[in-house]
């Protein structure tokens, strides 16, 4: 990766927000199968799994299955790497095989969010930066659409703020 040009207006991963419904629906789980395990083992352990004399702890299975979720959620969570400076756009996808977009602007021609109400409510949503990219010579505008983002709309008013939008 090559160096960051600016001053750092945010750095991040994807909003823990928008794993939010998958974490409760882990902890509905979760509790589901403690409250079985509680109040019908013996029918959860020998009357359900039980295959060719081969006794399945269920209980044990479906912790290990709810742990396994909730690793994979946290690794979905820091597949995104996002960084957003005066003069730079950075927006990382992946962990192994990496799908990197970096954008070196000139200037910001509009930085916009999006958010319906549950994502309101969790904090998270999408940022949309249009910006103008200037290179040997010849000006393009280039769009960078970010999911997942913590406080879109604090972000975008820092962008404005700070990077002087529609003008250099």
């Amino acid at each position: 990766m090559e160096p960051i040009k600016g001053s750092p207006i945010f750095v991040g991963h994807r909003a823990y927000g928008s794993m939010l419904g998958n974490i409760f629906l882990f902890f509905i789980v979760l509790f589901g199968i403690i409250y079985l395990e509680k109040e019908y083992p013996s029918y959860l352990t020998y009357v359900l799994f039980v295959f060719h004399g081969i006794v399945i702890d269920v209980f044990r299975a479906l912790i290990f299955l709810d742990f396994l979720i909730l690793l994979i959620l946290y690794i979905r969570h820091r597949e995104y790497t996002y960084i957003i400076t005066s003069q730079q756009v950075y927006v990382r996808h992946g962990i192994i095989a990496a799908n990197v977009r970096n954008f070196t602007y000139d200037q910001v021609q509009e930085a916009s969010s999006f958010q319906t109400i549950g994502q309101r409510i969790l904090l998270w949503g999408q940022l949309n930066v249009t910006m103008l990219i200037t290179l040997t010579g010849q000006s393009k505008v280039e769009e960078a659409h970010m999911d997942f983002i913590h406080r879109p709309k604090k972000i975008a008013n820092l962008m404005i703020q700070r990077v002087n939008v529609g003008s250099k």
